[in-house]
Formats: C-alpha cells, sequence, structure tokens
C-alpha cells in the first residue's frame, strides 16, 4: 500500500479500513501547529528538541484546536493556553459561566509559582477561586476551589447564564493549515470533571454521597450547557474528532458502577450520541481501571478510548480489551504507560512496544502512551521516548 498521510492513517484505522502502519501518537505536546518555544522554555532544550524531530518523521497528530469565547473573562488577557487544559468554550472551572460574570482579579509571583485569582459574580455574592502556573510545567493546580459549601453551590447556580456563539473563524482556519498532517480534535471535559474542578476531588467524593442530589443538579447543568456549545459547533462544521475526558473520576475504585452509570452514562451518552450523529467521532479519554466500563462504552457508541493502561495501572489487557471492543468496533489508543517511559530502559520499551501491536492487532488499534510530557525531559525519559518512537514504526508497519 502506497504511503498514507497522518490524516488518512488515523482516520482509516477509526474506520476499520486498510492502512500502511498502525498510527502513532508521541507522548510530546509538539505538533505541526505548535508554536516555536521561547528561549528558556523546556521545550527548547536540546532532549525535547531531538524528540520533535523523531516525532515530525515518525509519529502521527492529533491537534488540540481550542474555540475561544466570543467575549473574554474580565480583566483578562492572555490565558495560560496548555496543552491538556481546556479552555475557551469548554473551559471547565466555571460551570461554563457566561465570561461577563469571570473577572481576573488577582495575578501575582509567589516560590516559582504564578498565582491566578479569579472571581465569579452571582446575584448573591462572589466566590472566588486560586490557581498556580509552576515555572518549568504545563498544567496548572488548583490552590483554592470555587465551590468550598453547599451555599457556595447555590450562588452558582442562581447565576444567570447565557451562551454567545462563537466566532469559528480562527478555529476552522487552523483545522485549514493542519489539513492532512494531521486530525483535529476538539477536547470536552466530561460534565461530571467540571464539577469535580470546582469542589476539589475530595470533597466531590464525599458530596456524591453527602449531598447527591446537589452534585446532580451540578452535573446536569455542566451536561446542559456542554450539550448548547456542541449543538453549535458541530452544526457549524467543528470535527472530525470529539474527544471527552476525565470519567476516571467515577470508575473503580472512586465509585461503584452503579454511580458511574448515573453520573457518566447518565449525562454523557446523550453528548456521544450528539457526536456520532452528526457524523462525527466520539472519543472517550479515561485512564485506570476500565474492564468494568469497557462494555458500557462500546454498548454506549463510543469510538476511540484511550489509554487503555496495562496491570497494575489498569485491570485488563490489550488482548482482552481488543477482544471486546471488536463488538463496536471501538478503536484502542495506548497502551505503553507513561511510568515505564520514566523507569525502564530501551530494550525493555521495544519491548513492549512489540507485544503492544502484536496483542492488539492489525486494525482498531493507534500506538500512545497513557500520558506526554508536561515539563523538561530528562536524559532516561529522553531515550525512552526516542525508543517508544522507533518500535512504533519498526513493529507498526504492516509488512513487517
Amino acid at each position: 500500500m502506497p504511503s498514507l498521510t497522518s490524516q488518512e492513517r488515523i482516520l482509516r484505522t477509526i474506520a476499520g479500513k486498510p492502512v500502511d502502519r498502525t498510527p502513532l501518537f508521541a507522548p510530546i505536546p509538539w505538533h505541526p501547529l505548535a508554536l516555536p518555544p521561547a528561549p528558556g522554555d523546556w521545550k527548547a532544550a536540546p532532549n525535547y528538541r531531538r524528540l520533535v524531530a523523531l516525532a515530525e518523521t515518525h509519529c502521527d497528530f492529533f491537534v488540540q484546536l481550542e474555540i475561544p469565547e466570543r467575549q473574554p473573562f474580565r480583566n483578562a488577557g492572555q490565558t495560560y493556553a496548555m496543552q491538556g487544559v481546556p479552555e475557551g468554550i469548554f473551559d471547565r472551572r466555571f460551570l461554563l459561566a457566561s465570561p461577563d460574570r469571570v473577572e481576573l482579579c488577582g495575578e501575582s509571583q509567589r516560590d516559582g509559582q504564578r498565582l491566578l485569582q479569579y472571581r465569579v459574580h452571582t446575584p448573591r455574592g462572589a466566590l472566588t477561586t486560586t490557581e498556580a502556573v509552576l515555572a518549568g510545567e504545563d498544567t496548572v493546580w488548583e490552590l483554592e476551589p470555587l465551590l468550598k459549601d453547599p451555599d457556595d453551590a447555590a450562588k452558582l447556580l442562581a447565576m444567570p447564564h447565557r451562551f454567545d456563539p462563537p466566532d469559528m473563524s480562527g478555529y476552522l482556519a487552523a483545522r485549514e493549515r493542519l489539513g492532512a498532517r494531521g486530525v483535529a480534535v476538539c477536547f470536552v471535559s466530561s460534565p461530571l470533571v467540571m464539577v469535580s474542578r470546582l469542589v476539589g476531588f475530595e470533597r466531590f467524593l464525599e458530596w456524591s454521597v453527602t449531598e447527591r442530589p446537589l452534585v446532580e443538579r451540578l452535573i446536569a447543568t455542566a451536561a446542559e450547557r456542554v450539550a448548547e456549545r456542541l449543538h453549535f459547533i458541530l452544526a457549524q462544521g467543528a470535527g472530525p474528532i470529539i474527544r471527552f475526558g476525565g470519567c476516571e473520576q467515577a470508575t473503580p475504585p472512586m465509585m461503584s458502577g452503579r454511580m458511574f452509570d448515573r453520573f457518566v452514562l447518565g449525562y454523557e451518552r446523550p453528548l456521544w450520541q450528539m457526536v456520532r450523529d452528526a457524523g462525527r467521532i466520539a472519543w472517550v479519554h479515561c485512564h485506570g481501571r476500565v474492564a468494568t466500563v469497557l462494555d458500557k462504552f462500546v454498548d454506549a457508541g463510543v469510538q476511540m478510548l484511550d489509554p487503555v493502561e496495562p496491570p497494575p495501572q489498569g485491570d485488563i489487557t490489550l488482548a482482552e480489551a481488543r477482544r471486546r471492543a471488536a463488538r463496536g468496533p471501538l478503536t484502542l489508543v495506548g497502551n505503553i504507560e507513561w511510568s515505564d517511559l520514566e523507569q525502564r530502559t530501551p530494550a525493555q520499551i521495544e519491548a513492549l512496544v512489540e507485544r503492544a501491536v502484536a496483542d492488539g492487532g492489525s486494525d482498531h488499534l493507534i500506538l500512545a502512551a497513557s500520558a506526554e510530557a508536561i515539563s523538561a525531559v530528562g536524559d532516561r525519559l529522553a531515550g525512552n521516548i526516542a525508543a517508544f518512537i522507533d518500535a512504533g514504526a519498526k513493529y507498526g508497519r504492516l509488512d513487517h
């Protein structure tokens, strides 16, 4: 078979059509539309730049494209815009509140951290939250949750809501620039995650028992607002992939299967169906123990699942996951564990990739790691990521 473009290889794999090789996602945030790193940024270091060259040669790319709100938060200039941190119309931090109700009210530096404080204006009083961006890390840490008690939740729910349809021109132009070099993905946090982010995960688990009607009302509100936005962007041509993330917060041992059905399937399944009905691809990101929920994803029409972690981080082998996913068919994306990339040797990584290709089969498999680099890449990690890419290119060839 002639060599396919990255876009063709990914989409044909999901559709179950013949491909030249198994698609391979690099565990680094670089992609064909990535901006050059600023001087001193960890992504400007030699280890990382060598991995970029390898990825550009051998890897396939899904590129998360944000759709910005038409109106920014009060006093907010440039946002943090980091890999894996949803923002724009699917920003998970404020229950998709109208941007005119959210104010960036404080910004400071402390101990190498950039501290950002937000105020959400409700008819019953203001709510505040503080988050930290650490120097040299592309992620955000919550220091102060927005909701401290049920009264705060009542304030947030009492706030008037309005969705202003966004300008899609920037998104569509970026997708056009990407072309055949990759596949555009729009990331949507699970409605459950939008709620747990408001209160902090430990308090969320407690409230799911002690304040269950309130938690359900919050999740239902998030799902309703996601649906409104999703309906709009699908009608405007967004896609081809919509990726939903975070429902591992309701899988064992965090919650029972009954609670997963109630908090995840009850609110997300209609969203996945909306994507399918629009002729797009529904992708679910769910870490950890998925053996008890994999069949539920298949039954719900999910078309992609990652990262399908191996034991002991997960609880299902790739061979068994493939057998059960074939009913869909469901494309499996994985299943190399990030901790293995951090701790093992290049020879061991090569063996893991060879086994993954053997167990995952020649169709409906995309090779990927369970996470990607968010900070400086040391020598061991760089060597193992390089081994992962080299092995993926070697064993993923369907004529090898």
